[in-house]
């Protein structure tokens, strides 16, 4: 509601800044995550907490060191006002580690806790910035969203960091560290590359049109409505991992099949219904806006089945298929949209679309080929305590 309401409310200048903020900031928790959540995830029984806690801190000082050398030329290549620079680099930080607290508590199977801290501090935040914008229509969306997350994920570090204490394991492994890192590592060039994919559209149309960066935004807000739930069952699916592994790969794809079931209905009310929401919004729906929105729910509704099967590589610590696949949807994306992207931003979301649907034959393809040794790993990692 607050995206949307963002982007009924301001010009498309202040639409396209706000959207090139949010992919900076994306990308700089990224780099101070460095993989780290992944990694807690995959191997939350392997007493990995302290060299995790080692990478992660590294990791946060080297990011900071680097934003710090080359904010000028990024303020200036995005058109972005430097006096940002204090909030910004206070909500990469937090934010980071309010993820970190997050994904811990999804490697130890505590979804209740997980749900609250993940989904909880972004619902509270863009709660309170809805709020801020109806009753000052006059402020600047961009400052407000960093300073009233900044302040929300200040809150949620403080007393789920504290109150809601994890036992740490601190068993020692001959070359845990080694790795541990060449694992994180991993995780993150392929966290970099999924978030590359996701803001593709600021960095190639933002170098293009603000006006056609506006409409694609604009757009995307309706349709990341389904990419929202297709990542809800790929938690899901995390969190259970070791209660649907238990009958092998025809068990486990029969519960994804019953998810999709489950999502079908979802996805074709919102093909049916997204142009009509569109037009309410913004008034008339151009042609362009029109493919650019069905094409991106086809899109993101393969997430559903994709997820889940992503899941079980990450659970299985198959760091290196999960970067080389989303490495190849990278320059699936870049390739096609920088050849194609200044005839028309159509051309952006088929890049997306042509990605997913390699991510989706890709994974279906692998997993099937290696599912025992797959689910023994998996099986495995349950049995280390």
């Amino acid at each position: 509601m607050c995206v949307l309401l963002i982007s009924t409310q301001f010009a498309d200048s202040e639409i396209a800044l706000f959207s090139k903020v949010i992919a900076l900031t994306a990308i700089t928790i990224v780099c101070m995550d460095f993989g780290c959540n992944q990694l807690i995830v995959s191997r939350s029984n392997k007493g990995v907490d302290r060299y995790v806690l080692i990478i992660k801190l590294s990791a946060i000082v080297s990011s900071l060191v680097l934003f710090a050398l080359f904010w000028d030329a990024l303020a200036s290549l995005y058109n972005i006002p430097l006096d940002i620079l204090p909030y910004f680099l206070f909500y990469v930080i937090t934010t980071s580690l309010s993820n970190s607290i997050a994904y811990s508590l999804q490697g130890k199977g505590d979804m209740r806790f997980f749900l609250i801290v993940f989904y909880g501090r972004v619902i509270t935040h863009f709660s309170i910035l809805f709020l801020f914008l109806v009753f000052d229509a006059s402020s600047q969306p961009y400052m407000d969203w960093l300073i009233i997350g900044c302040i929300v994920n200040l809150a949620f570090v403080l007393v789920f960091g504290f109150w809601k204490k994890q036992k740490i394991s601190l068993e020692r492994h001959d070359g845990l560290l080694n790795s541990s890192l060449k694992k994180s590592m991993l995780y993150f060039l392929s966290a970099l590359a999924v978030v590359l994919m996701l803001r593709v559209d600021a960095i190639i149309l933002g170098g293009i049109s603000d006006e056609w960066l506006a409409e694609f935004f604009k757009v995307k807000a309706i349709a990341l409505g389904i990419s929202l739930v297709s990542t809800s069952f790929s938690h899901m699916f995390m969190t259970k991992i070791k209660q649907y592994t238990i009958n092998g790969w025809p068990g486990y794809m029969r519960e994804v099949c019953k998810a999709f079931l489950m999502f079908l209905p979802v996805s074709i009310i919102m093909l049916i219904m997204a142009p009509t929401v569109y037009s309410n919004l913004y008034g008339d729906i151009s042609t362009s806006a029109n493919y650019i929105m069905l094409i991106l729910i086809c899109a993101y509704s393969t997430g559903v089945i994709t997820n889940p099967i992503n899941a079980l590589l990450l659970r299985a610590e198959k760091a290196s298929i999960l970067f080389k696949m989303n490495i190849i949807q990278l320059i699936i994306i870049y390739g096609l949209s920088s050849l194609l992207a200044a005839y028309s931003p159509v051309y952006v979301a088929m890049a997306i679309f042509s990605a997913h649907v390699f991510s989706l034959v890709f994974t279906l393809k692998y997993v099937r080929s290696h599912n025992v040794q797959i689910f023994r790993k998996i099986k495995a990692s349950f049995e280390v305590n």
